[in-house]
């Protein structure tokens, strides 16, 4: 049996059982990175999540622009094109075994879109008040982190 990762004709699929192992979320992002670029997806500026396919050479309306930023096994997708973007998830999901959903939440971030003005807000703060209600946790003490010297929690 080979160890995870080493055969290089397998795609490996990150599962919850693996949240916890350190280098399984760096082995999905080098798989699902390597399938982007041989898909002609090509990295924008320095970061190498942030990802553009540039299709707008194709004739009629085929042609278009998808935008993807890809963090270990969080990716969001944007596009001027939704049959392009249907083409490539339908390509995508021969390869791997993914759910495609409305984004809701990137990075534990919430994503919150505008209907009227289209402008799109991040707000960190929703997942923590969204657990604080799950786990009754509304009359909990919060302490400074780091305590200052000499502190104690209470």
């Amino acid at each position: 049996m080979q160890e995870l990762g080493q055969d290089s004709n397998k795609i490996w699929m990150l599962n919850k059982e693996l949240y916890g192992w350190p280098p399984s979320g760096r082995i999905w992002f080098d798989k699902v990175s390597t399938w982007l670029h041989d898909y002609v997806f090509r990295t924008l500026g320095n970061s190498g999540t942030f990802m553009m396919l540039d299709r707008r050479d194709l004739p009629g309306d085929a042609g278009g622009i998808i935008l993807l930023n890809q963090y270990s096994d969080d990716s969001l997708g944007s596009t001027d094109n939704s049959a392009l973007w249907n083409l490539f998830m339908v390509d995508f999901k021969v390869v791997f075994n993914v759910l495609e959903k409305d984004p809701d939440y990137f990075l534990g971030c919430a994503i919150e879109c505008d209907p009227i003005t289209s402008v799109i807000k991040l707000d960190p703060g929703k997942y923590l008040r969204e657990m604080v209600a799950k786990y009754d946790m509304t009359d909990i003490h919060s302490s400074h982190i780091p305590l200052p010297a000499g502190g104690r929690s209470t």
